[in-house]
């Protein structure tokens, strides 16, 4: 696989999630068993929240695809370590903020999984596989 390759694979990924959250939140939200509350009804505060954090999501997504057909290899390594950065903070509120303490139900395992995923495809290229950046 060549890093251009997971750096497109990133954008689909992140501009379909972005979608989702923009156009369809309280969809997107119920996938990933999120809720308000067992007493708090889905209101316009939790839509505005999942709105905006579509409207953030489509910066990696964009990011990714002008990275997949840069020439230069500094700015493809520079774009790497920012996306690697993101997945790994993305992992860890996932994780840690999300499926540990059930905030998220099991649907919530797939964004977990996305983002580790991601994570361990960019460290990959910067670690061990640096000479294809």
């Amino acid at each position: 696989m060549k890093l251009r390759i997971l750096f497109f694979v990133h954008m689909i990924v992140m501009l379909i999630l972005a979608a989702g959250l923009l156009l369809a939140p309280r969809t997107i939200i119920n996938l990933f068993g999120l809720t308000v509350g067992t007493t708090v009804s889905f209101n316009a505060s939790m839509n505005l929240v999942a709105q905006l954090l579509g409207a953030t999501l489509v910066v990696p997504g964009l990011l990714s695809w002008f990275a997949s057909t840069m020439e230069e290899v500094g700015a493809r390594r520079s774009v790497a370590i920012t996306l690697l950065i993101f997945n790994i903070i993305g992992f860890g509120v996932s994780f840690f903020v999300g499926m540990l303490p059930k905030v998220m139900a099991a649907g919530g395992w797939i964004l977990v999984g996305l983002f580790l995923l991601f994570a361990a495809g960019f460290a990959y290229f910067l670690f061990m596989r640096s000479s294809d950046i």
